[in-house]
This record gives structure tokens, C-alpha cells and sequence, in this order.
């Protein structure tokens, strides 16, 4: 492939202007005082503003302020989750002007993850990109920490909960000086995610469970809640629909799960491998606070994925019973249709 197809190609997953929704750009920019205090500003942002946004001099109110940390985020692109919500004269801007990493955009269009730490003598770059999931999110960051100004840009791309990630930022200003922190808040906020929609799975199941009254967890000691009484006969082939609609999550939660933990083991890795706040911060305990809450988090993640076969098992014993019971439930009808049919022809034959 030639430089032109290339460009081509990577030209694909930009919006096109008239496709881009007209909503505000959440952002957070933090300075260091000429009382060496840290201070940020918080609010929103159109797209008409970016351009004179993005330059720092327009920020920061105290005219000897040392810009710290620029934070913007972008919403998922509502119209085509192929592509995402910047155009590429948009995403060239923010290149230029925050030294964003140029992979940054390949790495949020993305549809399976991804993440990596690309650190040279100038210039340190974070991205991360959980695999696209309708019910568990599509969130993603991209992080610079430019060397010759001390200065971290941080560019997020379509948070399932914007808001609460910008909640924990503007409560953890001081981590906001450690580039992996917006890494470490993503992987936070994405597992939350993943454990929310395992456990509308895991309920769903056990609905189907309760209503067939077979293999319920907790029946053979007595703790399994009894089903409530039947409204008239079930429609066992209704059950099999809905339980192989909870195969399909499973095996999404799976998928989803098992990058949880790779996430996990890259970030408490290279966490590990060296105190990056020193450079920054020269505080180490805020690189041992996040590689312990990535230690955690990606316990977490183990936990869910062995939770995962369980959830497979469970539904493969209820698809099997159910499938048995409906299939002699047809034979049983049919068998009576013919009975029917026999003794309406002996009679007429009489």
C-alpha cells in the first residue's frame, strides 16, 4: 500500500463536517499559581470555540500561570460508530497544537482495543481504546506528556460516562499531574461498566431460571427463590430466544472481559517499571496509589471472566432442558392431532 492509499484509507474513520452533532465539548485545565498552588477550570466548549480553545494563552486566568494539564473530550459519534466525532482538519489541529500522538485516531476507531505507551526523550504517549460494545461502551484516551514544556494533553473520545470520569479529574487534581492517571481513571470507569451489564445478564438469566423452575442457583439448599405463580402454561420456545439472546452477551462480556485483563496487566506493568509522576509530581506515592487500584481493578477483571463460564454453563443446562421439554411438547401435540385425525376418519367411515 502506497503512502496515497494509506491516506486514504485513514481518511475513512474521520466524521464528515455535516454528520458532527452540534453538543458541547466537556473540558478541564489545570495551572500551577504564582503561589505554586494547583488550580483548574472546568466547563464546556462548542466546536466553534476549539480553535481558539486549544491555545493555552486563552485558559489560564493568572498571566504568570504555569499550565499544568488540558483535558477535552469528545462525545462518540452518534451517527456511524465507525468514524469518529472529529473531523481531520479538527484532529490535525490538536495535533499540532497539543502534540497529540498521531495514532491517536487509528486507535479510537478501532473496533477490538488497544492500548500502549510510546515513550521517547520528548515526548510520552498513552493511548487506550476498549473493543466497541453497544451495551458496554466504546471509551477511549489518547495522552501526552510533552517533556520540553511539563505540560500533559489529554484528549477522550466517547465516554459512556463523561460525567463521571470529569467528576473523579476535577477530585483528583493533584493525580492529574501523572500522565497514566487518565488511563488508570478509564480502566476504572470501564470496568464499572463491564460489572453493571454482567450483572443485567447474569439477572436476566435468572429470570428465565425462576420462570422454568429448573437450575436455579441456590435450589438444592433450599435458598432459591420460588418462581411466582404461573399466569398460564410457558412459551418454551419464547425461552430458548431469550436464552440465546444471553449467550450472545456472555460471549460479548467474554470478549470484553479477557481485554480487561490484558488492560490491567499493561498498566500495573508499566506502572511497575518506573515512578513516571517523578518527573512531574516528584510525589511517588500517587504512582503507588494508581498501580495498586490497576492491581485491583484487574482482580476484578479475573473474578468476572471466571464468572463468565459460569453464566455459559448455567445457560447451556437450561437450553437443553427447555429444548427437551418443548420438543415432547410438540411430539405429545402432534401425537394428539393424529389421534384426532384417526378418530374423525374411523367415524366417518361408520
Amino acid at each position: 500500500m502506497d503512502s496515497k492509499d494509506a491516506k486514504k484509507q485513514s481518511s475513512n474513520i474521520f466524521a464528515e463536517p455535516s454528520t458532527l452533532a452540534s453538543e458541547s465539548l466537556a473540558f478541564l485545565d489545570g495551572w500551577i499559581d504564582e503561589n505554586s498552588q494547583l488550580k483548574a477550570s472546568a466547563g464546556h466548549i462548542s466546536l466553534f470555540q476549539l480553535s481558539k480553545h486549544l491555545r493555552a494563552k486563552n485558559c489560564f486566568p493568572p498571566t504568570k500561570a504555569k499550565p499544568a494539564f488540558r483535558v477535552l473530550s469528545f462525545p462518540r459519534n452518534a451517527a456511524n460508530r465507525y468514524k469518529i466525532s472529529l473531523t481531520e482538519e479538527i484532529f490535525e489541529e490538536i495535533v499540532q497544537m497539543w502534540t497529540i500522538h498521531e495514532f491517536s485516531a487509528e486507535a479510537f476507531a478501532y473496533n477490538n482495543g488497544t492500548f500502549a505507551a510510546l515513550d521517547s526523550e520528548q515526548y510520552l504517549s498513552i493511548f487506550v481504546k476498549v473493543p466497541n460494545s453497544k451495551p458496554i461502551g466504546f471509551d477511549s484516551v489518547s495522552v501526552t506528556h510533552n517533556r520540553a514544556n511539563g505540560v500533559i494533553f489529554v484528549l477522550f473520545h466517547g465516554l459512556e460516562d463523561e460525567a463521571a470520569v470529569f467528576s473523579r479529574l476535577e477530585s483528583q487534581l493533584e493525580f492529574c499531574r501523572h500522565p497514566f492517571f487518565f488511563a488508570a481513571v478509564l480502566y476504572s470507569s470501564h470496568q464499572q461498566h463491564l460489572e453493571r451489564y454482567h450483572l443485567f445478564v447474569n439477572n436476566a438469566l435468572l429470570k428465565t431460571e425462576r420462570e422454568t423452575g429448573f437450575g436455579g442457583p441456590g435450589m438444592l439448599a433450599g435458598h432459591f427463590i420460588p418462581p411466582k405463580e404461573s399466569k398460564g402454561e410457558i412459551d418454551y420456545e419464547n425461552v430458548v430466544k431469550q436464552l440465546s439472546y444471553c449467550q450472545t452477551e456472555i460471549a460479548i462480556i467474554g470478549q470484553v472481559g479477557r481485554f480487561s485483563i490484558a488492560y490491567g496487566n499493561w498498566l500495573a506493568d508499566t506502572l511497575q517499571s518506573k515512578d513516571w509522576a517523578a518527573e512531574t509530581i516528584g510525589d511517588t506515592v500517587i504512582n503507588e496509589k494508581l498501580l495498586h487500584e490497576a492491581a485491583f481493578s484487574r482482580t476484578k477483571a479475573l473474578g468476572l471472566v471466571s464468572q463468565v463460564q459460569h453464566l455459559k454453563d448455567r445457560v447451556q443446562s437450561q437450553t437443553t432442558l427447555v429444548s427437551r421439554i418443548s420438543a415432547r411438547l410438540h411430539a405429545a401435540k402432534f401425537a394428539d392431532e393424529i389421534l384426532t385425525c384417526v378418530d374423525a376418519e374411523s367415524d366417518h367411515s361408520k
